[in-house]
């Protein structure tokens, strides 16, 4: 038998105007969500869970392979992996950052999830974005902060009972895109 090639690229073709994706009568989700939570509150939230359910639960000697469309972000696998080891020492290599971010990682050290803290950025990120810099040598002292020429994303997390490398392409702040 011969199998007919389809003519043109299927996400091209123009479909009917009246076509029906999905039934409304097949939905049996609640169609009204209520939440006390700020909208930023939810979001937040929903890329966590969305990080936990892509990473699951670690286990030693495992290698995970990932690519996100934006789904989450390296600050919520963050969150999920010391979740998953508990209390960790963290040190992270990125290009830059977002204050929303830094000011995570500031509630990760406060509350003791972060036990202590390193990083490793880019000279040039002081001039593109001294008040980050000053906000970040306040946050965390003056020795936390090393400065070199640094492309390089990656995030180490160690304690007791865990050695785990998180190299990436996402900088410490989101990123909405592949």
């Amino acid at each position: 038998t011969m199998i007919e090639k389809p003519k043109g690229n299927p996400l091209t073709i123009k479909r009917d105007v009246f076509e029906i994706a999905v039934n409304p009568d097949d939905i049996n989700v609640p169609t009204i969500y209520r939440s006390t939570l700020s909208k930023a509150d939810n979001k937040r939230i929903f890329r966590e869970k969305n990080a936990a359910v892509a990473i699951g639960k670690l286990e030693n000697k495992t290698h995970i392979f990932g690519i996100t469309k934006g789904q989450f972000s390296i600050i919520d696998i963050l969150h999920h992996v010391l979740n998953e080891i508990g209390p960790a020492d963290l040190d992270i290599s990125t290009w830059t950052s977002s204050t929303s971010d830094l000011r995570t990682v500031h509630d990760f050290l406060d509350s003791g999830r972060i036990k202590k803290l390193r990083f490793l950025v880019d000279f040039s990120f002081q001039r593109r974005a001294p008040e980050i810099i000053t906000d970040m040598r306040k946050r965390f002292g003056e020795g936390c902060i090393r400065v070199t020429r640094n492309h390089a994303k990656f995030y180490l997390l160690r304690n007791e009972n865990w050695n785990i490398v998180i190299r990436t392409s996402m900088n410490l702040n989101f990123n909405p895109r592949i």
